[in-house]
């Protein structure tokens, strides 16, 4: 598992049967490392490992979008972000990119060119679920896996052998009725379904929702969600929500059924 994070956003990035007169807020969760291990061009990237961009051959690099046509330079690109982002490479790896880089993704095969809104990742700790994640019958083992960005630094998690609930969850603050989204990005492991719930309070009406990490498709639950495929085995796992109070309690669940209310991993 892997991919914790939370962030703003316009309801433009929202499914197209979401619709919310309020601002939005996105929660996400990565659990995933910023250093590249797969690298386009060793020179594109400074001492850090952070991707800054390649000669004009390349079509972009910091600050800069190439045109094909014309060739002078009156077709180009200024290119700002103060801030570092994610994309998808030609390889098929979430790569970091430097701040003023242009996120050119290849999620969908054909390169496209992202533009992002800004974002807050409120979770803490998004890439280690062994340190401020609180864990009920399940065990956490740290680092067991390639992660989407091709480090093995993804989690593993294995329910215990008691007929329990078994879950991993943060306590998040958020502002009262207002929309989140929590996402996650899962590997199938020993289970084929992950589900992400909230059953402590903080949102109206217990939402959840099952995700089948064999067919890379929504299961059971009354929240909205959705699955996207980001190849190498790994799916992003989103649900929208509403919250009705300051605090929430995200959890994320193994299953190895499509359990059709908030689910027990019975081993």
């Amino acid at each position: 598992m892997k991919n914790t994070e939370i962030k703003k956003e316009d309801k433009k990035y929202l499914p197209k049967n979401l619709e919310y007169e309020t601002e939005d807020k996105r929660l996400t969760t990565f659990q995933g490392s910023p250093v590249i291990k797969r690298m386009i061009k060793t020179e594109g990237y400074n001492d850090s490992q952070l991707f800054m961009g390649l000669s004009p051959v390349y079509g972009f690099k910091a600050s800069k979008l190439y045109s094909y046509k014309p060739t002078n330079g009156n077709g180009d690109f200024v290119w700002s972000r103060n801030s570092t982002a994610f994309r998808v490479n030609q390889n098929g790896f979430m790569e970091l990119m430097g701040a003023n880089v242009p996120t050119i993704d290849h999620l969908n095969g054909c390169p496209e060119l992202l533009i992002q809104k800004a974002a807050t990742n409120y979770c803490l700790q998004s890439e280690n679920f062994s340190t401020t994640w609180s864990a009920a019958s399940v065990t956490v083992t740290t680092n067991d896996t390639d992660a989407p960005d091709g480090n093995i630094t993804a989690d593993r998690l294995t329910a215990n052998a008691t007929n329990d609930t078994h879950f991993i969850g943060q306590a998040i603050s958020v502002i009262n009725a207002s929309l989140y989204c929590f996402s996650c990005f899962f590997k199938k492991g020993t289970y084929d379904y992950v589900q992400i719930c909230f059953p402590v309070g903080g949102v109206a009406g217990n939402p959840f929702r099952n995700f089948n990490l064999n067919a890379g498709t929504e299961g059971n639950g009354n929240a909205i969600g959705r699955i996207t495929n980001y190849n190498n085995g790994w799916y992003r796992c989103d649900v929208y929500f509403t919250t009705n109070a300051t605090s929430v309690t995200p959890c994320i669940v193994p299953l190895n059924a499509d359990a059709n209310k908030i689910g027990r991993a019975h081993v």
